[in-house]
């Protein structure tokens, strides 16, 4: 259960992998008090030595006071060279694109004086990729299953190739596979196409669970981790992707479930502008937007961000910061986090107290939290509904989806019941169930 401080968390399990609420006590770390940070660099952001120089300092700006996780992209280019690779496989011809990503992979090695054995990993992939992609010489046929194996190569050779470079540069990083962390909704009626290459993972937040894991594959507490973008694994452990462009809902997703202070996605301009700079020289910085904004202009062709990237950040309060690789001194867009989103009632007519297992737990003191609204307002989610009139002055009401749109003003707060013993989903004011 979210406090207005952020003290706690959503559970870690519920029906169907939805959050339900749980109370905790301590902060969002476990055996580590430091809080997590989440950092996606793009594609562009990992190809080039100098990228690389920017990632290895933020990093290490950061490690004092927070751990971080680095979700990587592919290298530049490198996607689309699969994508030709499978072409050229159908096709039997030779692999040239197999044959440039593994140059271009050498180079950037080269470029950062790796020694030799530093591209060991990266070799033994480009060796299991030659052997798939000789296979569909013979059956010429590519199955989306197949296809998004194919295309997972690129983030494993560059998260492998990554933890070389920190290492490199005296950081050390765990390299972990986000298949473990992600897993896909799979509809019986989905066609394999959205399964595999388009799939969906629904957001939740478990800090214990995932430190937990963390803890398991690495055998001990890192404070950095290297995880790839774009992937995930089906309910039955095949790897399936997010989609083009899904490596900023990857990251989105995996501050979620890290319970993180902020996520970072830093690409190759500085953040989101009133218009795009290259038609409209007037164009300006937008400095801070609300996350509801955020979605609609990556939806209506704000390209800095996939638009499927904002809200599972936004649902648990993590705010997002889009910044620029090759020049992070100057400002930047910051999204926050819209109150409709986390906030039950108003601050304006309720007391600031939060109700957990029927007990009073008083508001903190302390000052304003990252997760919090950046307009405040106290957060009023129950187990219980028992004594809500008795406690926050709110009156509970049955009512139905055709009884909901005749009432007098809007809902302060609304459950969705599947059943008697499950609430599936608690949400918000009227402002959020007109745009759902």
């Amino acid at each position: 259960q979210r406090q207005k401080t952020g003290k706690g968390v959503w559970s870690e399990g519920g029906q169907g992998g939805r959050p339900l609420p749980l109370r905790m006590s301590g902060s969002f770390t476990s055996g580590s008090k430091k809080p997590w940070v989440v950092c996606k660099f793009g594609g562009t952001s990992v190809t080039y030595v100098k990228s690389w120089m920017q990632i290895v300092s933020r990093v290490k700006e950061l490690l004092p006071n927070h751990r971080v996780v680095l979700v990587l992209s592919a290298l530049s280019q490198v996607t689309n060279r699969l994508e030709r690779c499978l072409e050229e496989a159908i096709a039997g011809q030779e692999l040239a694109s197999l044959q440039w990503i593994e140059e271009t992979h050498r180079r950037l090695a080269k470029e950062v004086n790796l020694p030799k054995e530093a591209l060991k990993g990266v070799l033994q992939m480009l060796e299991e990729l030659d052997q798939l992609l000789h296979g569909l010489t013979l059956i010429k046929e590519v199955s989306p299953r197949l296809r998004a194996r194919v295309c997972a190569f690129g983030e494993r050779m560059s998260t492998s190739l990554a933890v070389e470079i920190l290492k490199h540069h005296g950081v050390a990083a765990s390299l972990l596979d986000s298949k473990q962390f992600l897993q896909t909704e799979a509809g019986l009626a989905m066609a394999d196409e959205d399964k595999f290459l388009n799939a969906n993972v629904i957001p939740r937040s478990a800090p214990r669970e995932t430190q937990a894991l963390l803890e398991e594959r690495t055998g001990t507490q890192p404070e950095l981790v290297v995880m790839q973008g774009f992937v995930a694994s089906s309910p039955k452990g095949d790897t399936c992707l997010l989609g083009r462009g899904g490596s900023d809902t990857s990251a989105s997703l995996i501050a979620a479930l890290f319970a993180a202070h902020h996520l970072e996605i830093w690409t190759d301009v500085y953040g989101m502008f009133t218009g795009d700079p290259r038609i409209l020289p007037d164009a300006r910085l937008i400095k801070q937007i609300g996350s509801r904004q955020a979605e609609e202009l990556a939806t209506c062709g704000a390209k800095v961000l996939h638009p499927r990237c904002i809200m599972p950040s936004a649902m648990f309060g993590i705010p997002i910061e889009i910044r620029n690789t090759m020049d992070p001194r100057p400002e930047y867009t910051k999204i926050t986090v819209d109150e409709y989103l986390l906030m039950a009632v108003s601050d304006s007519h309720y007391s600031t107290k939060t109700l957990l297992d029927d007990q009073r737990v008083a508001g903190s003191p302390a000052g304003p939290s990252p997760r919090t609204s950046p307009r405040g307002g106290t957060l009023a989610r129950s187990g219980s509904t028992n004594n809500l009139k008795q406690d926050l002055g709110v009156e509970k009401k049955k009512v139905t989806r055709s009884e909901l749109k005749e009432l007098q003003g809007a809902p302060a707060f609304c459950g969705v019941v599947a059943n008697s013993k499950n609430v599936l989903i608690t949400v918000t004011t009227l402002e959020m169930w007109g745009a759902s």
